[in-house]
């Protein structure tokens, strides 16, 4: 059963990682067809694509895993047909809002690219034909089909990837080129879903008094959620309104792809991590082998941002055109970010494990409000920087919320002065490495020492934590 559980963990999480590691492999050659203009409208388009999704989909996501399973409803395809029908009927409506008032919406956000109507029609019918496609993977999901939903998307993401790079490099679209390539894609697999889908669910199975058991069963998980992706659309908000503008959007955006390597590390870790601490919570050193493996993470994981922020710059100049020089100090921000998120997941198994859900949304609200205050302090003094710095001190308030409630539900001994102590030593050799190097032009020769400058200080950080490393 574990090992199951496992494997199929790895395959529904594997198509995302590829998609992911894509995005960066092919970010030299966006970064010579599109300008920072174009990163900035992408990041921004993207986060209100989510943001968009998360109200059409109104954690219906959810709600079709619980009432599949739930034996009271013997009515298990209408689960799926309610999904459906209620993303597209909501998905038309906002549609038809944005058509009859999208002259505030050109005015207020879209200026800089004179967009007319057609743009909003086109933005919609790439949210209408993502719907079946996401919803066939859940359904695969729900199936336990692995192996169909990691074919599924795996499929999806190469029909994109292709049809992206078409648009944008072979026909010179521009940013359009992307929205085309995600229209195309989603559209032939939503015909791909149809054919999957027709022979087991029909019109005719619509099953209202059920579907409002799961909006009721959904609704409350909607307002976290939106909260966790509106913070996105709100920072490329913010530097979009700000004496910055657009282009120091697409700095940020550069940046936010670059560090998603880290994230990459820390999801994987995370899928991980959480399958097996309650693999362990009933045993009698459980609390012992919780606070270890914070120890090792927190070291492993300074460690490699370290190198990541150290050689930031270095990654630009040999991958990326050099218009998008200024991401390099955004980066080091970024990547500690996506660090310091993966906290309070970690620190949260004592909530988890006495299932106390209030403190995540507690915790997530006061996340939200800090860093949108914070965004609108720093970003017109800072731009880019002044978004990561204000989602880092949001998510260390996460983090010490998390924690208080955490302890007081199912106390553990971590070690807190050493795990600070260890995050701010990583924290302050970055930006030493920072200020030494940054009016250097990039040379062969500044990279060789910065790789002999690392791999001494990794030296000094096995010899000072040999019996945490052994631990591991």
């Amino acid at each position: 059963m574990k090992k199951k559980l496992l494997s199929d963990s790895f395959i529904y999480g594997l198509p995302g990682i590829i998609g992911k590691l894509i995005s960066v492999i092919t970010l030299p050659i966006y970064s010579n067809v599109l300008s920072k203009a174009d990163f900035g409208f992408l990041g921004f388009y993207n986060s209100s694509f989510y943001l968009l999704l998360v109200i059409f989909q109104f954690g219906l996501d959810n709600a079709s895993m619980r009432f599949f399973f739930d034996e009271n409803n013997k009515n298990k395809k209408a689960v799926i047909m309610n999904w459906i029908l209620f993303q597209f009927i909501i998905t038309l409506i906002f549609g038809l809002l944005f058509y009859i008032f999208n002259g505030l919406f050109i005015d207020k956000l879209y200026s800089l690219y004179q967009f007319n109507v057609n743009f909003f029609i086109v933005y919609f019918l790439v949210l209408i034909s993502y719907i079946l496609p996401s919803i066939i993977e859940v359904y695969f999901r729900i199936q336990q089909k692995a192996i169909h939903a990691f074919t599924f998307a795996i499929v999806l993401t190469i029909i994109n990837v292709s049809s992206t790079y078409y648009f944008i490099v072979l026909e010179s679209k521009g940013y359009m080129g992307f929205i085309y390539g995600q229209l195309l894609s989603y559209s032939i697999c939503s015909l791909l879903s149809i054919l999957l889908l027709y022979k087991r669910i029909s019109f005719q199975q619509f099953n209202f008094g059920l579907l409002k058991k799961m909006l009721k069963y959904s609704a409350p998980i909607v307002p976290s959620t939106f909260m966790s992706i509106g913070i996105s659309w709100l920072a490329n908000y913010a530097i979009i309104i700000s004496n910055y503008g657009i282009e120091e959007t697409g700095i940020y955006q550069m940046a936010n792809t670059l560090a998603a390597v880290i994230n990459l590390i820390t999801s994987a870790f995370l899928q991980a991590y959480i399958p097996f601490s309650f693999s362990i919570m009933t045993k009698e050193n459980s609390k012992t082998e919780y606070s270890k493996i914070l120890n090792i993470y927190i070291l492993l994981m300074c460690f490699v941002i370290l190198g990541y922020s150290i050689f930031s710059y270095d990654i630009l100049a040999i991958f990326i055109n050099k218009k998008f020089k200024e991401s390099s100090v955004v980066i080091i921000f970024i990547v500690y970010y996506y660090f310091i998120a993966s906290l309070p997941t970690i620190i949260n198994i004592g909530n988890t494990i006495k299932m106390n859900t209030t403190a995540y949304t507690k915790s997530m609200t006061v996340y939200t409000l800090i860093t949108s205050v914070l965004f609108f302090v720093l970003i017109p003094k800072l731009g880019a920087v002044g978004a990561s710095i204000s989602m880092i001190v949001g998510q260390v308030f996460n983090l010490m919320i998390t924690y208080y409630y955490s302890q007081k539900n199912y106390p553990i001994q971590y070690n807190i002065l050493k795990n600070f102590i260890v995050i701010l030593f990583s924290v302050l050799l970055s930006i030493v490495f920072y200020f030494l190097f940054k009016d250097l032009t990039f040379s062969y020769y500044m990279f060789f020492v910065k790789i002999i400058g690392y791999v001494i200080i990794g030296i000094f950080i096995l010899y000072l934590n040999k019996k945490t490393i052994k631990g591991i």
